[in-house]
């Protein structure tokens, strides 16, 4: 995993001499060109990454905040497969909303003496009201021989790819444009947890994914693939809703099936990568006609992905 930097102190300290900026919510397709260019691995030893926390709209206005796409543990594991070391995660609240843009780059600078480069997207802001851009940031940088370099945005489809636009794809269930902007399969990751055990009751034993990420598909069950730790990949099918037939709880709740699996998955991570939509959630009569159901989607599941 990446060197995870919780301040502009302990930053100070890193060997790192390349700083990409931005929050890089889904780590997507422009994401990745600010973050990794044409470096090669030994370029990318070099770079951090710095990203703000919480994202600045939570603090903000809490009541807009976007779902995160990639919440931050999910965002190391895709940065150490980019095979990026280092990660400033810059404490973001009402105070620092209020600085002045050049009194930030003053701070970043001095606390980051070693720094010989930045990287931004062209449509970057910061600062008090966002007074700051990529000019100001380029003017600022020339003078202390810092370079910048500022990466235009990338297409898909030849429309620009955002997070915003990737939000949604997801939420709308197009999963196939959502994995072409990511530049890879859409996924979850996070935690399993113990949950209430009910599947493992009906005869089908469910992972529970306890994860930050919270931009997530329309509510229904889909088959796809858990991958674990390991980076084994399992047929499974998985359900994201309320569990409407047995307690109708909020937020949504995220469960796999592993098809032919039987191991403790309990406080392992996982990914879970659905690909094909099912059907809807529905409210069963019965656990009976739960189960039932659970079992169509099960043999739906294998006769798709195999």
């Amino acid at each position: 995993m990446p060197q995870v930097f919780p301040s502009l102190i302990s930053a100070g300290q890193g060997s790192f001499d390349h700083l990409a900026i931005g929050f890089f919510d889904g780590l997507h397709r422009g994401h990745r060109a600010v973050i990794c260019g044409n470096r090669s691995p030994q370029q990318l030893a070099q770079v951090c990454v710095f990203t703000f926390e919480p994202h600045p709209i939570a603090v903000l206005n809490p009541a807009g905040k976007p779902p995160l796409i990639t919440g931050l543990p999910h965002k190391l594991k895709i940065l150490e497969k980019w095979q990026i070391e280092s990660v400033l995660t810059f404490p973001f609240d009402l105070g620092r909303s209020l600085q002045d843009p050049l009194d930030f780059l003053d701070e970043l600078t001095k606390a980051l003496p070693q720094i010989r480069s930045i990287s931004v997207g062209t449509r970057w802001r910061f600062g008090h009201q966002r007074r700051g851009d990529v000019d100001m940031l380029s003017s600022f940088c020339r003078a202390l021989g810092i370079e910048v370099q500022i990466n235009k945005p990338v297409l898909c489809q030849n429309e620009i790819i955002s997070s915003s636009r990737l939000r949604l794809m997801i939420q709308s269930g197009n999963l196939v444009e959502a994995s072409d902007i990511l530049g890879r399969p859409f996924q979850l990751f996070g935690k399993v947890v113990r949950g209430r055990q009910l599947g493992r009751s009906l005869g089908v034993p469910t992972a529970n994914l306890q994860t930050e990420d919270d931009c997530l598909p329309p509510s229904g069950v889909y088959a796809g693939y858990a991958i674990l730790e390991s980076g084994k990949r399992h047929l499974s099918a998985i359900n994201m809703g309320h569990r409407p037939t047995i307690d109708n709880i909020a937020p949504p709740q995220i469960e796999a099936h592993l098809l032919d699996f039987s191991a403790d998955l309990y406080g392992q991570n996982l990914f879970l990568e659905p690909t094909h939509f099912l059907r809807s959630e529905e409210k069963f009569a019965s656990l009976d006609a739960l189960k039932s159901a659970i079992e169509r989607d099960i043999a739906s599941t294998r006769s798709l992905l195999t």
